[in-house]
């Protein structure tokens, strides 16, 4: 008996052991430290696991051609499946993204294809694995916008005054679902201090606590709507105000509740064109 105790205390300590590398891996993949203020644009991110790994991620870099891209991404499960292909997820999306030309919805049509071949075989095909996914591609000098979303919540776009601006883009669905599918591009110029604001599943589904013994107050999840009021509310202050703002509505909605979900969050302010550099050559003194 005592060695039986001792080989399941060693054994759960290598679990827990196997799931830190593991969200040590999923975490310390993600762009936390990414910062594009000086190509105008400001951000604020949280990516919150619910249990030890999760499947969610998200992506954020200046692409090769000058513009910007972000993206957030849910995989199906909370497991080690859900967090090895997170990272295989959020690396596909970057890399295919920044080698296709055309619109954002073909890169979308490259990221599926990339996805369905690197994707682990039995979990794609034996436990139904898939990915959500929703982006955005940003030219900074003019504000154009492209928009795409694989499964995912359409993406707030909220002006500095609070206004909520509308993005018309058709359900798809999730990569790994189907073998060819094909995805539309939505198009918005951005004026200085409008906000995209993109997140998983994890914040439009955050239940409400109730009392089993309740009726149901047909008010359970925290909701598409309740996420624009909040990104509406803190508009004027910016990225950072409307993530934290976001970030206490749904904990208060959630009532001292454990999520359910993995909740990830990424706010994109847009500045303006950048400042161009200063040419100091000609100020500088010439010698005779």
């Amino acid at each position: 008996m005592r060695r039986d105790l001792a080989d399941a205390k060693e054994e759960a300590i290598d679990q827990a052991s196997r799931m830190g590398v593991l969200h040590d891996m999923q975490i310390g993949s993600l762009p936390f430290e990414v910062d594009l203020t000086e190509y105008g644009v400001d951000t604020a991110s949280i990516c919150r696991p619910s249990k030890e790994v999760g499947g969610d991620f998200f992506e954020l870099q200046r692409l090769s051609d000058g513009r910007l891209f972000g993206a957030v991404g849910d995989v199906m499960g909370k497991d080690v499946h859900a967090s090895l292909v997170s990272v295989i997820s959020k690396a596909i999306a970057g890399s295919v993204t920044n080698r296709t030309d055309g619109p954002l919805g073909d890169a979308f049509m490259e990221i599926s294809k990339e996805f369905l071949r690197l994707a682990p075989t039995h979990w794609l095909t034996d436990q139904g694995g898939f990915v959500t996914l929703v982006a955005t591609r940003l030219d900074v000098e003019t504000g154009e916008a492209e928009f795409a979303t694989a499964g995912a919540d359409t993406p707030i776009v909220v002006t500095k005054d609070g206004e909520i601006r509308e993005l018309d883009i058709p359900s798809v669905a999730p990569f790994g679902w189907l073998d060819s599918p094909t995805f539309v591009t939505a198009k918005l110029k951005l004026n200085a201090g409008d906000s995209v604001i993109m997140f998983t599943d994890g914040v439009t589904e955050a239940p409400e606590p109730t009392d089993d013994n309740a009726p149901p107050t047909g008010n359970i999840e925290f909701g598409y709507e309740r996420a624009q009021a909040a990104a509406s509310d803190a508009s004027k202050d910016g990225a950072d105000a409307i993530l934290h703002l976001l970030d206490q509505r749904i904990k208060h909605h959630l009532a001292g509740g454990e999520p359910i979900d993995d909740t990830t969050i990424l706010v994109m302010t847009y500045q303006g064109p950048p400042e161009p550099p200063v040419d100091v050559s000609s100020d500088q003194p010439t010698e005779t």
